[in-house]
C-alpha cells in the first residue's frame, strides 16, 4: 500500500472519530440552550374584566384562571370567559370580588371570594357550588 493512501485512511479515521465524538456531545449543547419566554400583558381590551388581578392560576388543562375584584376570568390563550354574579341564580358566583384560587386533585376550581364565601367550580357542567360559614355548624368554614 502506497505511503498517500495510508495517510488518507488514517485522516479518514481521524474524521469518523472526530465526527462521531462530536454527534455524541451536540445534544447536551443543544439541550443546554435556554428558550426564550415570552410575556403578554393581558388587560380589560383584551377582554380582562378589571385590571385588577388578586389571584392567578393555571390548571391542567393550560387554562390560565384570573381572579378579580369584578368575577372571575378563564383565558384559553385567544378569548376570555367571565364568571360573575347573576342576581336570582343558583350555579353562579355569589361575590364578584375573588381573593383566591386553586384546583384540586379532581381537576375542580376552588375559589375564595371576599365576602361571598368558598366556590367549587366544575369544569365540566359549569357550574359552581357554595360552601359558607354557618354559625351553628361547627364543621363549616370560618368565615366567608
Amino acid at each position: 500500500m502506497s505511503l498517500v493512501k495510508r495517510y488518507l485512511i488514517k485522516d479518514a479515521l481521524f474524521l469518523i472519530v472526530i465526527f462521531c465524538i462530536s454527534s455524541l456531545t451536540l445534544p447536551s449543547r443543544v439541550l443546554a440552550i435556554k428558550p426564550t419566554i415570552y410575556f403578554y400583558h393581558l388587560n380589560i381590551a383584551d377582554g380582562l374584566s378589571q385590571s385588577s388581578v388578586t389571584a392567578i392560576l393555571q390548571d391542567r388543562f393550560g387554562f390560565m384562571w384570573f381572579g378579580t375584584q369584578n368575577g372571575l376570568n378563564r383565558y384559553d390563550g385567544y378569548h376570555f370567559r367571565i364568571y360573575k354574579n347573576i342576581p336570582f341564580k343558583s350555579g353562579v358566583l355569589s361575590d364578584n370580588w375573588i381573593q383566591c384560587l386553586t384546583e384540586d386533585k379532581d381537576g375542580f376550581i376552588w375559589v375564595g371570594t371576599h365576602s361571598g364565601g368558598l366556590f367549587q367550580f366544575d369544569q365540566t357542567t359549569e357550574k359552581f357550588i357554595q360552601y359558607r360559614h354557618n354559625p351553628e355548624d361547627p364543621h363549616s368554614l370560618s368565615h366567608n
